[in-house]
């Protein structure tokens, strides 16, 4: 559970909160989060708040706040249907969080064009293997052989 944030407000962003709530988080701005509890409202008294860009697993995105504003969110969304491999609720580290896209292609760090890669592997060509000579041939030249990979989309 997140509370109090004040008097300026809480600035919550491309943040997953498992199973809690903001509590009196006035004048928040919550954008491209995930918030796992079910049932009532996951913002809860937190007037003056912004929500956006944000997945639920309840029906509605507040709960007793007031002049509040919600633009994009998607409610009434199972664990099972965010994340890849959670069907029990119950989060452990060997479960697989990665964030499930309705199309297949996963949303978040792990969706559009190009995706995120575990251990940060650049799309782009790095380098796998670099020989150099000991010493330069007879022009005055270096001769070196340098080796590239692109790891596969």
């Amino acid at each position: 559970m997140i509370v109090t944030f004040r008097p300026s407000g809480l600035s919550l962003l491309n943040s997953i909160v498992l199973g809690g709530n903001t509590d009196a988080c006035h004048y928040a701005t919550i954008s491209n989060c995930v918030f796992t509890k079910q049932g009532g409202g996951s913002i809860w008294q937190s007037n003056n708040t912004t929500v956006s860009n944000c997945i639920f697993s309840s029906s509605q995105v507040f709960s007793n706040s007031q002049d509040t504003t919600s633009i994009g969110n998607i409610l009434n969304q199972s664990p099972s249907g965010i994340f890849v491999n959670e069907m029990d609720g119950s989060y452990q580290f060997t479960d697989d969080v990665h964030l499930a896209g309705g199309d297949g292609n996963g949303i978040g760090l792990y969706g559009g064009s190009p995706s995120y890669k575990p251990g940060g592997v650049p799309h782009v060509p790095h380098y796998r293997r670099v020989d150099i000579a000991r010493g330069t041939d007879a022009d005055g030249n270096l001769p070196a052989t340098v080796r590239v990979a692109q790891q596969p989309n």
